[in-house]
């Protein structure tokens, strides 16, 4: 065997020394791979899931609800208009929980009215009267006369806003008669939607 025929015999073991080495190296950096994506992908994951469930545990039912008030606003509406000779003075709404200490969902709509009818005919007028809706069932109208004797729950918004318009508008008179309309749904899940949980400031403002 020559010089030559050993050079390259000693080459080619070389080549398969080094084919060797690389098979190991990409096997171990493979294996540190994978073992580095376990140790990052996996609380990246957990970390996703938790964010959307967070999102839809806090936000997933605020577009329907958003939905559910327009449509008593668009309700209530239809009642008010009944009465061509009543003149609106403010619409009200309220959504949120009426609480400070628990959660729950409740949706209260509102107008109040004047008009030269007197008390007696308004509440012929509005009494034994219903609005219907998907998910909610069938919603009676309320209706509150200033200077009325009758009285609300405290804790239902239509109760401060009949409060609220009294001072700001005065009392009814033998030829004016304030009146509010409403619907109210109380005590509604708050799953989804953070403004009805305890620590949120429900939406209590004019519609």
């Amino acid at each position: 065997m020559n010089q030559k025929q050993i050079l390259w015999q000693i080459n080619g073991v070389c080549k398969l020394q080094r084919s060797f080495m690389n098979m190991r190296n990409n096997g171990l950096n493979k294996s540190i791979s994978k073992h580095v994506s376990r140790l990052v992908v996996v609380p990246l994951s957990i970390i996703g899931i938790l964010a959307a469930l967070s999102l839809l545990f806090l936000y997933g039912t605020i577009p329907m609800h958003n939905l559910n008030i327009r449509r008593m606003e668009r309700a209530l509406t239809a009642f008010v208009e009944e009465n061509s000779d009543a003149i609106v003075l403010e619409r009200m709404k309220f959504f949120g929980t009426r609480y400070s200490s628990s959660s729950e969902c409740t949706y209260a709509v509102g107008a109040f009215m004047t008009t030269d009818m007197s008390p007696k005919d308004i509440i012929i007028a509005y009494e034994n009267r219903y609005a219907s809706f998907f998910g909610f069932g069938t919603l009676p109208i309320g209706i509150q006369i200033e200077d009325h004797t009758d009285t609300l729950p405290l804790d239902n918004p239509a109760d401060d806003w009949t409060t609220v318009m009294s001072n700001r508008y005065g009392k009814s008179t033998a030829n004016t008669t304030y009146y509010l309309l409403y619907l109210y749904s109380p005590g509604h899940t708050f799953l989804g939607d953070h403004r009805c949980f305890e620590w949120y400031t429900a939406d209590y403002g004019d519609s």
